[in-house]
């Protein structure tokens, strides 16, 4: 797997990964390592759930981070999103906040 990110053959990575046993966490951090965020994110929906929001933050996907995050009620995963907007990007921040206020609404 490493080797074909060395390559940048990225075409017999996701050949591979058709038959990953080992799940697409691996494959997401190769490409992300070679800089390839289009073909890390091939991987990232079919990341397991439990690292999803981890995985799409590295990935530089905020707000898909955040919306996933929400579908799952997941408050802690939402301060963890937050915590990597930084101050530029407010929108977000403010986005976040609001779900985290629906989320303690329907408790």
């Amino acid at each position: 797997m490493q080797a074909f990110g060395e390559l940048s053959d990225w075409i017999e990575l996701e050949k591979l990964s058709k038959k990953s046993m080992i799940g697409y966490e691996p494959f997401v951090d190769v490409c992300l390592k070679h800089h390839k965020s289009v073909e890390a994110f091939k991987y990232l929906p079919k990341v397991l759930p439990a690292n999803k929001v981890k995985y799409y933050v590295k990935a530089g996907r905020l707000e898909e981070a955040s919306e996933i995050a929400m579908e799952q009620k997941d408050e802690h995963q939402l301060n963890y999103v937050q915590s990597r907007c930084g101050t530029a990007n407010k929108t977000l921040v403010d986005k976040i906040q609001t779900m985290k206020q629906q989320l303690a609404t329907k408790r």
